[in-house]
């Protein structure tokens, strides 16, 4: 008889809690999608990855691990990561799941897995509980369960899942008025993510606005209404004032490192990133895409509608979170105008699970008020009733599936991101550490500007130059900051500007054919200290003069010999000093002028011969000129892009606009055309050859 008592209880227990087994079995089903799928080529997913940000967090969760501090390097403690919390949760939880031969990589997957199912079911409550339907709230759930973009985010190793999942149950608890759970999960958000700042104030306004509207007119919030304020923000208070006294402390600094280095000036609006923002993520979700944009929308505004409604004043954060989170990020996250990776997505992915909730509320709305209407026909025959319900139905699964249908498309593109994202990491971060503890003593002291995978996968101390673990290098030039930290070695990301540099000597390098997120196609290490030979800077370096002789030349930034050649430019908008490579061997150190407008001079001439311009430029902002001699528009000279900092490139002037012994040239600076667009124009060096 017992036992019959226990199976009854446990078969009743299934029935009522069925939901949370498919949110749990939906979210760990497919976060393994995302890590079983292998692109060509491609490494098995599980214990790798996909953003160089993770493996930063991953790297101090081992150390908290083994030191109980928050350090990139063990025993020198930093502010890189963005989330202590995150960080706590993996360090402390690692030691038992190495037991059973779980890395941290696997531990980050699979807690992303746990949140999202969290994130889900406080999902599920949020609509049960406000509908009084239990169905809304099922598909609440399993929508959030099976988004794509949020299925990528929570077995890519970060924190994302695990902010939304307390987001979500700030906002149910919230709704529901179980005051100190909110208030609790919201001083945990804050230390999930930074983004947890914004909906503590959202919430503070939520609850001081429902107070007040309270009230009659001219009365204001009595002592014991501010002290259970007061009580309710109490945890975050003491969240706030522990993680920023920490970073104080740390770095003489209230906020992380990460503020100070990867986020831009604030603007009250930056229109450009808060377009890139609708384009590069918006538009690509399974919701947003093409024709559902305007359903879309039409259904969540609805939801909106539904929410306050129904959750009063305290529905307030969860309405307006997800745009003031896309505001706040537009203005201090410089985001690519191009195709998005994780790096960027990463910022925006927790409003996800807001706006699939949104889009249940308002199919709930639609199905609330045709129950009404049939209900209210009295009528109607119980056939009919049947049948209006039936189309009811349908509508139902049309409205929902509308705004999802790009779904499955979406699945098909970011399962294969995903699996090329970890090749990045395999092919090249996890050969160039290998690369780095084999050649390279342990003696030598070794900077770097990937700071994440390389420090993880070396497993030696490493110094950050980009700042972000390391508060002496915040604001310094990068350059001059490698070789004064007494570095022997700087890894980075290959690109014009460091392969120019003159103290820097490759020696090592790995590269991908499949970059799909990492910095750059080809991470270099390179020696500090180089043999290159600077080089006289009146000498073309890279032209091969063959067939011409030389018979003028302009040394820009040379006050003599510009007024000599009546150099003018308008308006001149920056003069600078560059130090670079101008070949492998060749360092050349030379002045330019910078215009956004034109410059004019005048040169020797042979009338009737070609006259071949040589110039020297700034390889990395090209741009393109509109040349004119003696007032007559010659054609477009566009500077291609070349290997080294310092460009060479010629353009010739046919004999039929030279008429005389000078030429008077003018350049006419075209904004936005060429290979780089650009606003501004760098010249250094001229030369003028004619034919022999």
């Amino acid at each position: 008889m017992a036992m019959r008592h226990v199976a009854l209880g446990f078969q009743t227990a299934v029935n009522s809690n069925w939901h949370f087994a498919v949110f749990l079995l939906a979210n760990v089903l497919t976060g393994f999608g995302f890590m079983l799928f292998r692109a060509s080529g491609s490494p098995q997913s599980w214990g790798l990855v996909p953003a160089d940000s993770t493996w930063t967090t991953l790297v101090y969760a081992r150390n908290f691990a083994d030191t109980l501090t928050f350090s990139y390097n063990p025993g020198d403690a930093a502010t890189g990561m963005t989330s202590p919390l995150w960080v706590i949760l993996l360090g402390t939880t690692s030691r038992l799941f190495s037991v059973m031969g779980m890395g941290l990589p696997q531990l980050a997957q699979l807690g992303g897995m746990l949140m999202a199912f969290a994130a889900s079911s406080f999902g599920y409550l949020l609509v049960r509980d406000l509908t009084g339907l239990k169905w809304f709230g099922v598909l609440a759930g399993l929508l959030i369960a099976l988004e794509p973009t949020f299925g990528f985010s929570k077995v890519a190793g970060s924190e994302v899942a695990m902010f939304s999942a307390l987001v979500m149950g700030f906002a149910w608890a919230l709704m529901t008025r179980r005051m100190t759970v909110a208030s609790l999960l919201l001083a945990l958000a804050v230390l999930a993510r930074p983004e947890g700042i914004l909906l503590a104030a959202l919430g503070l306004m939520a609850l001081v606005s429902k107070l007040l509207w309270e009230k009659g007119e001219g009365e204001s919030l009595n002592s014991d209404e501010i002290q259970d304020l007061a009580l309710f923000l109490a945890p975050t208070a003491l969240a706030l004032i522990a993680w920023g006294g920490y970073n104080q402390v740390t770095t003489g600094r209230l906020l992380p490192s990460a503020f100070y280095v990867m986020f831009q000036q604030p603007q009250l609006l930056d229109a450009a990133n808060l377009g890139a923002v609708w384009n590069g993520y918006l538009k690509e979700t399974s919701f947003f895409n093409g024709f559902q944009v305007a359903i879309s929308v039409s259904i969540m505004v609805t939801g909106v509608y539904y929410l306050i409604r129904h959750g009063g004043v305290h529905g307030a954060p969860l309405v307006f979170f997800p745009p003031a989170l896309i505001y706040v990020v537009s203005i201090l996250v410089p985001f690519p105008q191009a195709q998005w990776t994780y790096e960027s997505r990463q910022h925006l992915d927790a409003i996800l699970p807001i706006l699939l909730v949104l889009l249940v509320l308002g199919v709930a709305w639609v199905w609330d008020a045709s129950v009404a209407y049939i209900e209210g026909q009295e009528r109607l025959d119980s056939q009919m009733r049947g049948h209006l319900q039936f189309t009811l139905a349908l509508a139902v699964v049309f409205l929902l599936g509308v705004p999802l249908a790009g779904a499955p498309y979406l699945w098909s593109q970011l399962m294969p991101e995903y699996s090329r994202n970890v090749r990045n990491v395999a092919e090249v971060t996890i050969p160039m550490a290998q690369w780095l503890n084999t050649e390279v003593g342990a003696e030598a002291r070794i900077a770097t500007l990937s700071p994440g995978a390389m420090r993880y996968f070396s497993g030696r101390d490493l110094t950050d130059a980009t700042g972000l673990n390391n508060a002496e290098a915040i604001g310094e030039p990068v350059f001059e900051y490698v070789p004064a930290s007494g570095a022997d070695y700087v890894v980075a990301y290959d690109n014009l500007y460091i392969r120019s540099w003159p103290g820097y000597e490759e020696v090592a390098s790995v590269a991908t054919q499949d970059n799909s997120i990492l910095e750059g196609s080809r991470l270099v290490t390179y020696r500090v200290g180089s043999s290159a030979q600077e080089a006289d800077k009146n000498q073309v370096q890279a032209f091969i003069p063959s067939g011409l002789t030389l018979i003028d030349s302009l040394d820009v930034g040379d006050i003599d010999d510009e007024a000599a050649h009546s150099w003018e430019a308008e308006p001149l908008t920056d003069t600078q000093r560059r130090t670079y490579r101008a070949g492998p061997d060749a360092v050349v150190a030379d002045d330019a002028h910078v215009t956004s407008g034109y410059e004019s001079f005048r040169v020797r001439s042979v009338p009737g011969k070609d006259l071949t311009i040589v110039k020297r430029y700034d390889a990395a902002v090209r741009g393109a000129v509109r040349v004119i001699a003696n007032g007559q528009v010659v054609g477009l000279w566009r500077f291609p892009p070349r290997r080294y900092f310092f460009g060479e490139d010629q353009f010739v002037v046919p004999g039929r606009f030279i008429g005389g012994g000078t030429t008077l040239l003018r350049f006419e600076n075209i904004p936005g055309d060429g290979d780089a667009a650009v606003n501004n124009i760098a010249s250094y060096y001229y030369w003028l050859y004619v034919p022999n």
